[in-house]
């Protein structure tokens, strides 16, 4: 078992150092590039940038993977953030709206949460109205999860009909110790145009609690600085 566990490992750390040969080889295309006239950075050099922030996202998420896996330090810090995040009493406020042509609710949410401690989400996806009925439905409950980064990602399990056409102002509810998040509505409004849907939601995380923000933000940088050590750790 030790064996097999030593060669998962290993052959992480391997997917690991390939990812950064090819973002170092990306950033190397991009330096000469510069060195060219414009017109040779007209078709390549978006494409490359492209590239290059793929290779990086790839290369975070797999040393973010590799240090949950092995290092208890890290690990720690992702549980502290988790019980900073929990909740019994969340709430979600609706600050901007959408149009949808083809739709009349929310069905996907998504966003995260900025140093002050606010989330800012945005509407995502929109249902497909057939007429009817369905014109006066409402998403009533939102389920999905924030994690350890502050990244929030909610679907709608649940829809409420209005004999008007009603619309959802603000949303409460909870989130657990595995970053859970489950909202319903507490308040709506009458809204004449039929295809007003969510737009943007903001909510403050830490009910106004600086110091709790303060160590959500300080851990955060401490998991950033420990992926940074261990990009500069590598042989590539």
């Amino acid at each position: 078992m030790k064996s097999t566990n030593k060669s998962t490992i290993m052959t992480k750390l391997e997917a690991i150092k390939q990812t950064g040969q090819k973002l170092s080889q990306v950033k190397e295309e991009i330096l000469l590039l510069d060195k060219k006239g414009w017109f040779s950075k007209l078709f390549r050099h978006k494409g490359l940038l492209k590239k290059l922030k793929r290779y990086e996202h790839s290369l975070n998420d797999q040393i973010d993977e590799y240090l949950r896996e092995n290092n208890a330090e890290y690990r720690d810090i992702i549980f502290a953030n988790y019980d900073l995040l929990k909740t019994s009493n969340i709430h979600f406020t609706v600050y901007s709206e959408d149009v949808s042509f083809t739709g009349n609710r929310s069905e996907a949410i998504e966003g995260d949460i900025h140093p002050n401690g606010y989330s800012y989400c945005q509407s995502t996806e929109t249902n497909f109205s057939g007429g009817g009925i369905s014109n006066y439905s409402y998403p009533n409950r939102f389920e999905g999860y924030v994690d350890f980064w502050g990244c929030i990602k909610l679907k709608s399990t649940d829809i409420k009909y209005g004999f008007f056409n009603t619309f959802p102002v603000k949303y409460e509810g909870q989130i657990d110790e595995n970053g859970f998040i489950r909202i319903e509505v507490t308040e709506t409004r009458t809204e004449w145009n039929k295809s007003t849907t969510i737009g943007k939601l903001i909510a403050n995380h830490f009910e106004y609690d600086e110091d709790k923000n303060i160590a959500f933000q300080d851990n955060l940088n401490k998991l950033r600085l420990m992926i940074a050590n261990f990009k500069e750790s590598l042989t590539l």
